[in-house]
């Protein structure tokens, strides 16, 4: 009934009330997982994906053509500078509309969802550890597809606060980044220690969107092709040997993940021939 309405809500564009449905169909499945690890369909991850990103779309949307125009060589434009404080205005407060739309994705998934103790060391919220004090708000624990997506999610929607903020020496992009980075990393190892497949959709995501992250965001060019390359590598041992069911959302992050390490290459192939010459 929960997925029905959300996808109701979804077709009216009504995204503030589809997060809420969301929100309680995720309730409904911590309640019915009484006794075991909580753990998602397919169907419900991509509603989850879904949801959470239109919920932000907006202001999102918003932002990017902020950033053009103040930019003066994609709007070169002079009639910026009579409209310049209403803009900075204008975006100040979508900056700051996204980074609490995010932090209420954040919170919500950290204060519903527990890693296991072996998992916590590194935690990208104080809300995934167990405090003294915040006992009775100990999320559910997970099964090991549900740890990988969630942690993925948090990384993911840390990085749009950073991305909204992109003034690399302003608190909210440092602290963005770096809780993103460490959410991404949590997820990696999870998925890696406890034997997830390499062909798994999850885990094939979660490489994807690291790889981007470090070659986008962080600009680390270098451990973005080492990653999308090792993913692909282990993926292509493995794809064969796959259920059908699988098969075609692993072929096509395959896909994804070798057209971006071409993109990197081509992108990346002058400085590696400058750092040659200069060895």
């Amino acid at each position: 009934m929960k997925l029905f309405e959300a996808r109701v809500a979804e077709q009216a564009e009504a995204y503030d009330d589809m997060f809420e449905i969301v929100k309680e169909l995720i309730h409904q499945k911590i309640h019915e997982s009484e006794g075991k690890e909580l753990s998602y369909t397919n169907e419900e991850r991509v509603l989850m994906s879904s949801c959470f990103k239109k919920y932000i779309k907006e202001n999102q949307k918003a932002l990017k053509t902020l950033f053009i125009v103040k930019d003066p060589v994609k709007n070169p434009s002079k009639a910026y500078n009579q409209v310049q404080n209403g803009v900075e205005l204008f975006l100040q407060k979508c900056q700051w509309e996204l980074r609490d739309q995010c932090l209420n994705v954040i919170t919500f998934l950290t204060s519903t969802h527990a890693l296991h103790p072996e998992d916590r060391e590194d935690a990208a919220a104080p809300q995934l550890i167990q405090l003294e004090e915040q006992k009775e708000v100990e999320g559910k624990l997970c099964t090991v597809e549900t740890d990988v997506f969630i942690q993925q999610l948090i990384g993911d929607f840390y990085r749009y606060i950073a991305q909204a903020f992109p003034n690399e020496d302003s608190d909210e992009h440092k602290d963005s980044l770096d809780k993103a980075e460490r959410a991404y990393k949590i997820a990696q190892k999870i998925a890696a220690t406890k034997e997830m497949h390499p062909c798994n959709p999850i885990r094939m995501g979660l490489s994807l969107n690291l790889a981007v992250f470090f070659f986008e965001v962080l600009d680390d060019k270098k451990s973005a092709k080492k990653l999308a390359n090792e993913a692909i590598i282990l993926a292509e041992d493995q794809i064969d040997k796959i259920d059908e069911a699988t098969y075609k959302e692993a072929k096509t992050l395959l896909a994804l993940l070798k057209e971006n390490l071409e993109q990197w290459t081509l992108l990346t192939a002058d400085e590696e021939e400058e750092d040659e010459q200069q060895i």
